[in-house]
């Protein structure tokens, strides 16, 4: 991308001191893999998000979401150590 000028990539090596991004190397299926991934958990952190602020809503203010966001802490690091 750089070789061809691309905008987006000239900025982004200058931003970061002409550190190139290393190539992963991922194959499709890495890539399909880990974008999945995301996904569902952008879409688990949406329900948990949700669900907090729906308590919220019906009068529970004591704790404001924090152990549903503490229990996604815990999976989410559980989930990382095991990739």
């Amino acid at each position: 991308m750089l070789e061809e000028g691309d905008p987006l990539a000239t900025a982004l090596l200058a931003q970061y001191k002409d550190i190139p991004m290393p190539n992963l190397r991922l194959t499709d299926g890495d890539v399909e893999k880990l974008l999945g991934y995301i996904d569902q958990e952008s879409r688990r952190i949406g329900e948990l998000r949700a669900a907090a602020g729906a308590a919220e809503h019906d009068g529970h203010h004591g704790g404001r979401g924090e152990p549903a966001a503490h229990a996604a802490h815990g999976e989410h690091a559980a989930r990382s150590a095991a990739m």
